[in-house]
């Protein structure tokens, strides 16, 4: 398993994360990493979809504005 600050380096870096990394994030995130994810032009559409359902809706305006 990775760990988070892993994945987290990965964001900053916009390094291509791995579909499980993207699941990862998106369910165990803290809220600027589901915003970071969300804003990624390279993220998986059934990512986008789940995150459609965060309870933030701060990370769902940024989906919004993803320009995929």
């Amino acid at each position: 398993m990775k760990t988070a600050n892993a994945m987290i380096d990965r964001l900053g870096q916009k390094e291509t994360l791995s579909y499980e990394d993207q699941k990862r994030l998106a369910r165990d995130g803290t809220f600027a990493e589901r915003c970071e994810l969300a804003a990624r032009p390279d993220i998986k559409p059934e990512i986008l979809y789940y995150l459609a359902g965060d309870p933030d809706p701060a990370v769902r305006r940024v989906i919004a504005l993803n320009g995929q």
